[in-house]
């Protein structure tokens, strides 16, 4: 057997070169920060309000174990801690924010529109467009409110909710044109203001295609009938869906028409 100085120097093995020690803290949890925390709640909120879940949603068990998977040291908070806390400070910050972006606006046009819930509750929605100079490529808009309106809708009482509504923010000197639907007290209202008026297209639009229906009217209720069966009978509509497969005919969804829409 030849010895080891016959076979020649071995080769060595490259070290690593600055291999860090691990140390506990790498295997101990560390605490979340205070920022980090806030920045987590304030996520949670958004998600809550942007894509409408309810407010129970930090209850669910699935949602806090993946909360806790995700980051075991966040506290999710409570439900009462994110209607009472949460919520508002949210709020006022978003209030803050669209305040400052129309302290430099010159001019914003508006569009105010009415109307009454399932449960018989009365709104009206404002809202304002505007070129931000900040963004001039880009239009701007923000909703200045949702309001439940108790009032009667008379022109006097819509015309004193907006002015107020604008006064709120700032805008009543720089409103350069007000766009709504052709209800009559809307538009007195406006008048009442002395801001530039104009009709909403859409709207105007589905009036005339609604006038134009009146010439058919036999026929849509004759058309409406049937639709109204086949969504009262599972079986009937079950017998169509079949026919339609046989016959190849693409598979669709009956619906009735809306005249809003």
């Amino acid at each position: 057997m030849k010895n080891q100085s016959s076979l020649g120097t071995m080769p060595q093995l490259p070290r690593q070169q600055n291999r860090k020690q691990m140390t506990m803290t790498n295997f101990v949890q560390r605490p979340i920060t205070m920022s980090k925390s806030k920045a987590i709640d304030q996520q949670l909120v958004k998600m809550i309000v942007k894509e409408y879940h309810p407010f129970s949603v930090v209850e669910y068990k699935e949602f806090r174990n993946l909360i806790q998977m995700l980051n075991p040291s966040y506290i999710i908070p409570s439900r009462k801690t994110v209607t009472q806390s949460l919520l508002l400070q949210m709020y006022k910050i978003t209030i803050e924010k669209v305040e400052n972006q129309l302290i430099n606006v010159s001019a914003v046009c508006m569009t105010a529109d009415g109307w009454t819930s399932l449960n018989n509750e009365s709104f009206v929605a404002v809202t304002v467009y505007f070129i931000d100079p900040s963004n001039e490529t880009q239009l701007s808009s923000v909703l200045l409110g949702c309001t439940n309106f108790c009032e009667r809708h008379t022109a006097e009482n819509l015309a004193i909710f907006l002015r107020n509504t604008l006064d709120e923010w700032n805008l009543n000197n720089k409103i350069a044109g007000v766009i709504s639907d052709n209800a009559s007290s809307i538009k007195s209202a406006l008048q009442k203001c002395n801001w530039w008026y104009l009709s909403c297209f859409a709207h105007s639009n589905n009036l005339v295609v609604q006038t134009s229906l009146k010439s058919i009217e036999p026929t849509i209720l004759k058309v409406k009938t049937i639709v109204k069966f086949f969504k009262k009978s599972f079986h009937a509509l079950g017998k169509l869906q079949d026919f339609q497969k046989q016959t190849g005919l693409p598979q669709l969804k009956l619906k009735l028409d809306s005249p809003t829409r």
